[in-house]
């Protein structure tokens, strides 16, 4: 299993608040057990700040906007972090799921699917 510590950088993913799924960016930095950074979505910008466990990889992050927070709880898995949100704006709370993977894999996986494109009109070709 990948190291989380060791992903550092630009981060994508969504949660969803009801039936709306949102993305997300951000730039997330990881030192010892603290996770810290910031980033965008259709709410605007955010801060990022958590913690990680490295014995059962559990993650706890929250995003706070000028106005409002929202608190991520879940687990890394080697590839991806994924669990519950919670969205708290005065007396209002809804809860939620989320999805965040290192952008790296994202490009990893573009790549991939343009070599095999490619290799399928090559094939074509002949």
């Amino acid at each position: 299993m990948r190291d989380l510590g060791s992903l550092s950088g630009p981060w994508s993913g969504f949660f969803l608040q009801g039936e709306t799924r949102t993305l997300m960016t951000a730039r997330l930095s990881f030192a010892g057990q603290s996770i810290s950074g910031n980033g965008k979505d259709r709410d605007g910008i955010f801060r990022v700040k958590g913690m990680y466990s490295i014995e059962n990889n559990r993650v706890s992050l929250t995003k706070r906007y000028r106005w409002h927070s929202v608190v991520f709880r879940g687990s890394w898995n080697g590839e991806f972090i994924e669990g519950d949100t919670t969205f708290r704006f005065l007396f209002l709370r809804e809860h939620g799921l989320f999805e965040l993977w290192p952008q790296r894999d994202e490009e990893t996986l573009s790549v991939l699917e343009v070599l095999a494109q490619a290799g399928r009109q090559a094939t074509t070709a002949e």
